[in-house]
Parts: C-alpha cells; sequence; structure tokens
C-alpha cells in the first residue's frame, strides 16, 4: 500500500482520537462524583462559615494549598432563603469564590468590589431575588452586591492571602472576621 493512501486514514484516526478525548474531558466533570464542591460540602454544616487548617507540604485539606493563604468554606442550601456573606475590608487581598453544586465556578470577586469599606454579598435564587428586589425602597442605594446562584447548592470559598508567611496571622484574622448566614428576605 503507498504512503499517499494511509495519510487520510492516520488523518481520520488522529481527528476521531482527537474528538473522543474533547468529549471525554467534557463529561467528566457532570458524571464524577467526588467534584471540588461535594468534597468541600463534606468538610462542615450547612450554611455555616468553617475556617479550613493551614496548608502545610505533608496535609492539605485543599489540594495544593498555598501557605500563605487563610481559606475557610461556606457549604450552603439556599433552597429556602438567602445566603449572606459578610467580610471586613483589610490589607492582605481577600477573594470569594462561588462555587455551584455539581462542580464549577459561577462567581468570583476580589475585596476591591467592596463598598463602605466591606464585602456585602446576598447569594439567592432566582425567585428570591424577585422578591427581594420588589421589597427595595425606590429612593435607597444599594450598598450589597446580589449574586443569582444557578443552582441552590455550593460552596463559598473565601481566601485571605498574605505577601509572606510572617503575615499569615492578619490573613487567619481576616478569614476568622467573615461571616456566612442565611437571611429571611423581609
Amino acid at each position: 500500500m503507498p504512503v499517499t493512501r494511509l495519510w487520510p486514514w492516520l488523518f481520520a484516526g488522529l481527528f476521531l482520537g482527537g474528538i473522543a478525548h474533547l468529549v471525554s474531558i467534557l463529561i467528566l466533570p457532570s458524571v464524577s462524583r467526588q467534584d471540588a464542591t461535594s468534597i468541600l460540602r463534606a468538610l462542615g454544616p450547612i450554611n455555616t462559615l468553617l475556617t479550613l487548617p493551614r496548608s502545610r507540604p505533608q496535609a492539605s485539606v485543599i489540594p495544593f494549598g498555598d501557605p500563605n493563604a487563610a481559606v475557610a468554606i461556606c457549604p450552603f442550601d439556599i433552597t429556602a432563603m438567602p445566603l449572606r456573606i459578610r467580610a471586613p475590608a483589610g490589607d492582605t487581598i481577600l477573594t470569594l469564590t462561588f462555587m455551584q453544586g455539581g462542580g464549577g465556578i459561577f462567581y468570583s470577586l476580589s475585596d476591591k468590589a467592596n463598598l463602605k469599606g466591606a464585602l456585602d454579598v446576598r447569594l439567592a435564587t432566582d425567585d428570591q431575588l424577585q422578591t427581594i428586589e420588589g421589597n427595595d425602597p425606590e429612593d435607597q442605594t444599594i450598598t450589597e452586591l446580589r449574586i443569582r446562584a444557578p443552582r441552590a447548592t455550593g460552596v463559598v470559598l473565601i481566601r485571605a492571602i498574605s505577601s509572606e508567611a510572617a503575615l499569615y496571622p492578619d490573613a487567619e484574622r481576616r478569614v476568622a472576621a467573615a461571616s456566612c448566614a442565611p437571611e429571611r428576605i423581609q
């Protein structure tokens, strides 16, 4: 068989192999039972802030965790009522990452998005957000960030990053000062 006849078969095989790999990579998160969200949700009670121990090379709750980052999680279920997340302003960089149940990040922000010196976030479903917005006074400025969750369950990951190991206690205090609690719609 001449070599020129093999080229189309070779390209077809590589193309189909590439498609198969791409499809398997895209499907894997939806069929996996051990995604990051389910692992983190198992660490603590729902709608409660849980500060994680400092990452160490030998033992880390989050794989490849930064030893200069203080971390807390808030597994949430907003089926019944929205969730209020608050974090004070400070010198260390603070980030909030919102992960949906089943895997995937749906929102992320840093403390640079603060209003009046603190982060104030309300996480809610579509129906809850409509009710909240319907109750807003028209002459009052909204001082909270409102986020629509694509799913009712997930995890909020709160990280304060220190620039060096000596500043870790400041990052740890900042994460400990954050709060995460369900809040009734008024």
